[in-house]
């Protein structure tokens, strides 16, 4: 593979950041429902910030497709850096305050927003088309080895250990040694630092464009409108974009809002339980990381995503019907392999349809509709309904339904075409 060192760099600068980061986006949620025990605050707080990013994640398309990428990495990571290394630093000695919280948990979205775009997009560049296929899996299994280290590591230092034993929930696991619990101010004094040192592993990074990539230097609204008049010529993939988007909506929700809900109320687990079926859910994905690239190869990839919904549908009715850790833990490993792999079977798509110049602006406006199918979920389960007693299950259910709805379409698509 060309650029072949650029590429372990890139992975390796991921690697390093991925750590940090996803124990602090796993340390947030559980920390406004255990510590604050307000997690209609914390679904407040994620409906403001999603909603903000919309326009974010337009002109963060902008961005991508607009200066070297590379470049762009560097300073995005330099952005949460400073915001997470503050925040620790101004709360050594006393609790954090949750609006400091909510200021590194929104400025680590916004960085979502361009970071993935960015990534996908400099990947594309610098890979040769026969390979589309391998960098997504390769990115896929680095990222979820990092999410899985990251949900054991959770699991761990959300917690602590109590007499040297890790429990999820009537089980427990001897570690040999005593770990006290982590606050806040240590996950984030990490995170920070390990932004840096992803942003100084990427400055080392030289590569070779492989994919044209006709740079549009007018302005910001003219390119916004070329990436919108682009779907529109290529309806077929506007239609693909949005719907295949779906899984990856439910997630984001499903992890932010519901999971430690359902966690507490409907399944009566702790932290441990909570960090643990994301490092099950990392295990799924890279599952589907090592086969779906394979499998799918030279089969239809709308068909394969299509499959994924399904399964992520009865992922659903079984986590609304049967609320149990060990439910739980089965249905976090199916929804790693069908997330990971919807957005293998996606990306490689996208790579092979739009032209480099344009890719930044079309994840960005596909994420776009991605927001907004969140806004729409947040508002819904943002209802006190859902967190009185174990009434959290009818979400699961409603997220099933909204899911198999969004097959109907992408049939459709696939029959046509």
């Amino acid at each position: 593979m060309k650029n072949n060192k650029a590429i372990n760099l890139l992975i390796t600068a991921n690697i390093v950041s991925g750590f940090a980061t996803g124990l602090t986006m796993i340390s947030i949620p559980w920390y406004f429902k255990e510590t604050l025990n307000q997690p209609d605050l914390f679904m407040s707080i994620f409906f403001v910030i999603t909603f903000i990013c919309m326009p974010w994640g337009i002109f963060a398309g902008t961005i991508v497709d607009r200066f070297k990428r590379k470049n762009v990495f560097i300073i995005a990571a330099l952005v949460p850096a400073f915001t997470a290394i503050t925040a620790s630093l101004t709360s050594i000695n006393t609790e954090m305050h949750w609006i400091i919280v909510s200021i590194v948990f929104g400025v680590t979205v916004f960085y979502y927003n361009i970071y993935y775009p960015n990534l996908y997009a400099f990947a594309q560049e610098i890979t040769e088309k026969k390979n589309f296929g391998k960098i997504n899996s390769y990115l896929e299994i680095q990222g979820q080895v990092t999410s899985m280290i990251a949900g054991g590591c959770a699991a761990i230092l959300l917690e602590g250990t109590k007499n040297k034993n890790i429990f999820f929930g009537s089980y427990k696991i001897n570690l040999g040694v005593e770990i006290d619990k982590w606050n806040l101010n240590t996950i984030f004094l990490i995170d920070g630092i390990t932004y840096i040192i992803a942003a100084i592993i990427i400055s080392f990074v030289s590569y070779k464009r492989i994919q044209k990539n006709n740079t549009e230097k007018g302005k910001i609204k003219e390119r916004i409108k070329s990436g919108f008049k682009f779907l529109n010529q290529n309806k077929n993939i506007l239609i693909f974009g949005v719907f295949s988007y779906i899984i990856f909506a439910f997630l984001i929700v499903e992890m932010f809002t519901l999971l430690p809900e359902y966690v507490k109320s409907a399944v009566n687990g702790q932290a441990s339980v909570f960090a643990s079926s994301e490092l099950f859910y990392s295990m799924g994905a890279i599952i589907s990381g090592l086969i779906v690239a394979k499998i799918f190869k030279n089969k239809n990839a709308v068909l394969g995503i299509i499959i994924f919904m399904f399964i992520t549908w009865l992922i659903c009715m079984l986590m609304a019907f049967y609320p149990k850790i060990i439910i739980l833990f089965i249905t976090s490993i199916l929804l790693g392999i069908t997330n990971a792999g919807t957005r293998i079977l996606r990306i490689t798509y996208i790579f092979n349809q739009v032209p480099n110049n344009y890719i930044g602006r079309v994840n960005s406006i596909f994420n776009l509709f991605n927001v907004s199918i969140r806004l729409v979920l947040i508002s819904i389960f943002m209802n006190k309904f859902f967190t009185t007693d174990q009434n959290i299950i009818y979400a699961y259910f409603i997220c099933g339904v909204i899911v198999i709805l969004c097959v109907i379409p992408l049939c459709i698509y696939n029959y046509d075409s």
